[in-house]
């Protein structure tokens, strides 16, 4: 699908590493990060969501349009989302705690659900109605995937599906997950599983594919990165398997760097980044 429009929905945060004594915060939020990978690989899409009336949202306007995204972000009074995370001696990042403020999942008004009726592929992550949302898109004829993370219990009318599932078992269940998910009538359930790599399942055919052998240095928004590249790949008309292929070697550079995508660390703008201000 040359020239597809695209759009992107949902979260965006500031990311508080907690791994020194001086935090360091980076830009990211699972659907602002879908649409900055998207971006970086030269697909043209736009990216809306909302953000605080704070130093955070003003930071996560330039660092998102400094990246090259084009952006429709609507200011709601209060503070951004702030996610603390901490990383592992062994790469792995985890999220310690988050305060999603004012701004929290995103809800798309008339006027920005109809831009996004006029995109070939809506991507969204973290929707308050991801129901509601994804059936109206999908009734303009739009192809929607919806990023659902760990839950497996949201059914939203999508096409492609994306889930992420690691631990014991998680080829297993990601093959079950993936399942369930195209007979609740996604064209494509994907699942990614971490050091086991990811699964597709098209309603007919599981396929598989290995995860890279690496030393990671974050994990954080490796996922988003497989999705963006996942997505990108299918646009340009390859084959599952080319598209699995492009996400985990997507996913496996955003490993090797800190930050869900290349950027500099931000300051701490005042005490407003800070826990204990105005981040709850």
């Amino acid at each position: 699908m040359a020239g597809a429009r695209v759009g992107v929905a949902g979260d965006n945060c500031i990311d508080a590493y907690e791994d020194d004594d001086a935090l360091r915060f980076a830009v990211g939020g699972n659907a602002l990060n879908v649409a900055v990978n998207l971006s970086r690989r030269k697909v043209a899409c736009q990216y809306f969501g909302t953000i605080g009336s704070d130093d955070r949202g003003r930071a996560i306007r330039q660092a998102v349009v400094g990246a090259g995204v084009a952006v429709r972000l609507r200011v709601v009074d209060g503070p951004t989302w702030i996610t603390f995370v901490r990383t592992d001696n062994i790469g792995t990042t985890r999220i310690v705690r988050q305060h999603p403020g004012a701004s929290g999942s995103y809800t798309p008004t008339s006027a920005e659900l109809k831009s996004l009726s006029g995109c070939d592929l809506v991507h969204m992550a973290n929707m308050a109605d991801p129901e509601a949302a994804a059936g109206a898109l999908r009734r303009s004829g739009v192809l929607v995937s919806y990023d659902h993370g760990t839950d497996e219990s949201l059914a939203a009318p999508v096409g492609i599906a994306f889930f992420s599932c690691a631990g014991e078992d998680a080829a297993e269940r990601g093959a079950e997950i993936a399942s369930k998910a195209c007979r609740d009538g996604a064209t494509l359930a994907v699942v990614t599983l971490g050091r086991d790599g990811s699964l597709v399942f098209d309603g007919a055919r599981l396929t598989t594919h290995s995860a890279q052998d690496m030393s990671p240095v974050d994990t954080l928004g490796a996922g988003d990165s497989y999705i963006s590249a996942f997505i990108a790949s299918r646009l340009a008309g390859e084959s599952i398997e080319s598209a699995m292929l492009a996400g985990t070697q997507s996913a496996s550079r955003t490993c090797l760097h800190w930050a869900a995508w290349p950027q500099t660390a931000l300051r701490a703008i005042g005490t407003t980044l800070r826990e204990g201000s105005d981040s709850r």
